[in-house]
């Protein structure tokens, strides 16, 4: 199917429509500040930032970027185009939380104790860690169901949706963005791990990985 996308003079004038909305800016701070805390647990402090970047910078570069047609408005997906901005800021958003996962100082975990390389190289203490995380982030039963298949053993939606009895509409953008939020050093340890074990174990199936959620389930 052929995507319908806007004319670049279409883009501009939406552009100026937008900007001159009352208090735009504010706005779309609130929401970002909004997003980072559902969807990330991130505490945004307005003046640091996202490891210095605000949030003004992001709204500024997804303007350049509708301006200078490096974005599209895609009007068979968005037929108002601030939905259409809303998903390219939810984009660069997600985009700068990932930059922050790779930092070694571990400061987007916002203070959870990540266990030292030197205290375990077992992946079942470390698998059970990511969970309690998820946990304590409000993740969703189903993003604590998936995310061991979804983002550690990196299987396909359609598979994960028949393996567990759930939607492949479950398995969405936003489930993916939540958790790989700390998918960085600690993320890179659970696949080293589960790399160096694969031939030594056998690899829990879907079964255990729900016997290991309904555990979480059941602490206070």
């Amino acid at each position: 199917m052929e995507r319908k996308v806007a004319l670049q003079d279409e883009v501009n004038c939406e552009i100026i429509n937008l900007l001159q909305i009352k208090d735009i800016e504010y706005q779309l701070i609130k929401y970002g500040i909004y997003r980072l805390d559902k969807f990330y647990a991130y505490k945004y402090n307005m003046e640091q930032g996202l490891n210095g970047i605000l949030l003004e910078d992001l709204i500024g570069d997804v303007i350049e970027a509708f301006l200078t047609g490096k974005r599209h408005w895609y009007k068979d997906k968005f037929s108002d185009f601030k939905k259409q901005f809303i998903s390219a800021y939810d984009s660069v958003i997600s985009n700068q939380m990932k930059q922050i996962s790779l930092l070694p100082d571990n400061k987007f975990l916002n203070g959870f104790d990540i266990p030292s390389e030197e205290k375990t190289d077992n992946y079942d203490d470390l698998l059970e860690f990511c969970l309690k995380i998820l946990k304590d982030m409000g993740s969703s039963d189903e993003e604590l169901l998936i995310f061991e298949p979804y983002i550690i053993q990196k299987q396909k939606r359609a598979d994960i949706a028949k393996e567990f009895g759930i939607s492949k509409s479950t398995v969405h953008k936003d489930v993916a963005e939540r958790l790989e939020y700390i998918n960085g050093p600690l993320f890179r340890r659970v696949r080293k791990v589960l790399d160096k074990n694969k031939e030594e174990r056998h690899l829990r199936g879907g079964l255990a990985t729900k016997e290991k959620y309904e555990k979480l389930k059941e602490e206070p």
